[in-house]
């Protein structure tokens, strides 16, 4: 981009995200820098490392075990940097995301048992 190119639609930049992730086997580095991706979306660590490809959820290591626990037919838990990654699976994760995941499974429960991240 030059500097006096208007910035790319969001829906442009999550094409090339997906574009990207599929080329390299995994969720690139732009979806994970998403403000809302940068913690846990179970219990708000920072810099998760783990993925529920199937909710479209970024977790931390501890998380990652607690839904390979709760078994595949609920969580199907994959290594951001480690596992080779499917093309629907980075689609998913691309769409989704903490924020999305979150405010659809806390919509009706209290305030207060939100995480803040």
């Amino acid at each position: 981009l030059k500097t006096n190119d208007p910035p790319p639609a969001p829906a442009a930049v999550v094409r090339r995200a997906i574009w990207l992730a599929i080329s390299m086997g995994g969720p690139t580095k732009d979806v994970l820098k998403l403000p809302f991706n940068r913690c846990c979306a179970d219990c708000g660590a920072h810099g998760p490392r783990w993925a529920s490809v199937n909710l479209g959820i970024f977790i931390c290591e501890m998380c990652s075990g607690i839904h390979r626990k709760m078994g595949s037919h609920i969580s199907q838990v994959r290594s951001v940097t480690l596992d080779d990654w499917k093309p629907e699976w980075v689609r998913m994760m691309s769409l989704v995301g903490n924020e999305r995941a979150k405010a659809f499974y806390e919509h009706a429960g209290p305030h207060a048992a939100r995480l803040p991240c």
